[in-house]
């Protein structure tokens, strides 16, 4: 298994087949996954093929994590998210944890989805915060998605590119070996 997949969007990921390889709950990171950045409203096109992936038959709970500092902002999201696809949905801030990628939130996610770290699966726009908090966690499975949405701080696009052209060196070095 490769140490993250690449996918289109959050409603490309393979959620069955994680399921069967032992994913017990997914960890969604908020702005640029779920929802453009600092915003509350959930892109449609991302949550529609959530919807038809029928998460909810798959999973008992998801979560979102994000280290967005508005704890209130995170939860209203998590509401709407449970709203829409029928399926519990635990909201975890960097109000309360520590910013990822530290594994922080993703330990405490599992301890409240009663699950083992390893059994999760994350899904982000970013690679060092999502993928490198998925690989501080162990998760089963890592999920790394083109950002979804519009508006970032000043910085994010160039950090953006720089990580495109890392992933592309690992591929191009996967490749060849």
């Amino acid at each position: 298994m490769p140490r993250y997949e690449l996918v289109r969007n959050a409603g490309e990921v393979p959620y069955e087949e994680w399921a069967l390889r032992g994913v017990k709950a997914v960890l969604f990171d908020k702005d640029g996954t779920l929802t453009h950045a600092n915003r509350l409203t959930l892109i449609d096109d991302v949550i529609d093929r959530l919807e038809a992936q029928e998460l909810n038959k798959l999973f008992t709970h998801i979560g979102i994590s994000s280290n967005n500092h508005d704890p209130a902002a995170v939860e209203a999201l998590a509401v709407a998210l449970q709203e829409r696809l029928g399926i519990g949905v635990l909201a975890l801030s960097r109000a309360a944890y520590r910013r990822k990628p530290h594994p922080q939130m993703g330990l405490a996610a599992a301890e409240q989805l009663g699950i083992m770290p390893q059994e999760l699966g994350i899904v982000g726009d970013r690679r060092y915060t999502d993928v490198g908090f998925g690989l501080n966690v162990r998760a089963k499975a890592i999920a790394l998605c083109e950002k979804a949405g519009d508006g970032d701080a000043l910085f994010v696009p160039t950090l953006r590119r720089l990580e495109k052209v890392w992933v592309r060196a690992e591929q191009a070095l996967e490749r060849a070996a």
